[in-house]
């Protein structure tokens, strides 16, 4: 469903959207535990789009855009097991920014 949501709307990149309804729907064995761990991930997500948007606005050069992303891998990195809607909220910028430096 979210694929074809982001194809209608033309989303240049529909599998991300799949990515991300699987990443939030997925629970695990606990749902309570598995339930706000969703809801970790997705405010983390939304968050981390608002830091995507706000980096975008400034149009970084080059070596400025090497040391954002070296301080996001370090954010993932240090929130990763403490805290993964912190964590979530440096992986999406670093991933989509990543992802999108291969189509230039």
């Amino acid at each position: 469903m979210a694929g074809a949501i982001a194809i209608e709307l033309g989303v240049g990149r529909a599998d991300w959207a799949v990515i991300t309804a699987a990443m939030i729907l997925h629970q695990g064995p606990d749902r309570v535990l598995g339930t706000y761990r969703a809801a970790h991930r997705f405010v983390g997500t939304v968050l981390g789009l608002g830091l995507l948007a706000g980096l975008a606005v400034f149009e970084l050069p080059g070596g400025v855009l090497v040391v954002a992303l070296a301080l996001m891998m370090a954010g993932t990195e240090f929130f990763l097991v403490r805290n993964y809607g912190l964590a979530m909220v440096f992986i999406t910028p670093l991933a989509l920014i990543l992802g999108g430096l291969g189509t230039r």
